[in-house]
């Protein structure tokens, strides 16, 4: 009796305890959800779905910069590879008609001796000998295109040492071939606006030598003044790179310049517009 007594004791201490603790589950719960705002946990919401839109956003607009990007890249490469290949097929072009190599004709092919020899033939009475005839005048060989003749001295007044011999020289060669001078006239204005192009113009002391091309247009075989130092200012601001492509490299000045091809002008009243551009070798750092 005793035993059960304890038994139905122990079942209610059990009872009472689990009521209790729903009893404050359910007023832990009433409390917090008393404490928590609708309104606040709205907008709490809002903002935590605009932040992410943002983020979406952002997302996307880098990729469409990266697009843009990797798409400019790629146009540059192409342009300035279809560039220089078209440059130098027309300094190619350009060194083949100056240096006259379609005057060339293909030679002959040589006979070939043949294996066998010849038969012997029958023994004749001489004939008389025929009234020696007068010998031919010798062919002229063709004159050489202006500019062709015109390298060839330029290139030996470039090798002279002397000063004074070299520039004597120069002035000579100038005179004979008629030719005219023209310089940048701008090269302050590149200065502070480097995207500027270049004005050419006639001077009596211009940096570039202009030989007429000798087939009655107005288009001239442009060359630079060897007895110019190449510097810097020379190269960005003074017309050269635009003229003529060469090894120059930043920062340095060179004393020495050879021609590998002229460049090529056309002439407008006083006014010199580039065609095509040449080529030079700078050395003598």
């Amino acid at each position: 009796m005793l035993e059960m007594k304890k038994g139905w004791m122990k079942r209610a201490g059990w009872r009472a305890f689990v009521l209790s603790a729903c009893a404050f589950g359910g007023w832990s719960a009433q409390a917090f959800a008393a404490r928590i705002d609708p309104q606040e946990l709205e907008q709490l919401r809002g903002t935590v779905g605009m932040l992410l839109e943002d983020v979406e956003e952002f997302y996307h607009v880098t990729l469409l910069i990266e697009s843009f990007m990797v798409f400019m890249l790629l146009a540059l490469i192409v342009v300035g590879l279809v560039g220089y290949i078209k440059l130098r097929k027309e300094v190619r072009e350009l060194r083949r008609r100056v240096c006259g190599e379609d005057d060339f004709a293909a030679e002959p092919p040589e006979d070939i001796d043949s294996p066998f020899e010849p038969m012997s033939e029958p023994e004749s009475m001489p004939e008389p000998e025929p009234e020696p005839e007068p010998m031919p005048e010798p062919e002229r060989e063709p004159e050489s295109p202006p500019i062709v003749r015109f390298m060839e001295a330029y290139s030996e007044a470039n090798d002279i040492e002397d000063p004074t011999l070299q520039k004597a020289r120069f002035a000579s060669l100038l005179a004979e071939f008629s030719s005219k001078r023209f310089t940048c006239t701008n090269p302050e204005d590149r200065k502070t606006n480097p995207n500027a192009p270049p004005t050419f113009e006639t001077r009596d002391e211009g940096d570039f030598w202009a030989v007429e091309k000798g087939d009655g247009s107005d288009d001239y075989y442009v060359i630079p003044d060897p007895t110019l130092p190449y510097s810097e200012e020379r190269h960005r601001f003074c017309g050269m790179k635009e003229a003529f492509a060469s090894n120059y490299q930043e920062g340095k000045t060179y004393t020495h310049m050879e021609v590998e091809a002229p460049a090529r002008f056309s002439l407008m009243g006083s006014l010199w517009a580039p065609q095509r551009p040449g080529k030079i070798m700078l050395s003598g750092e």
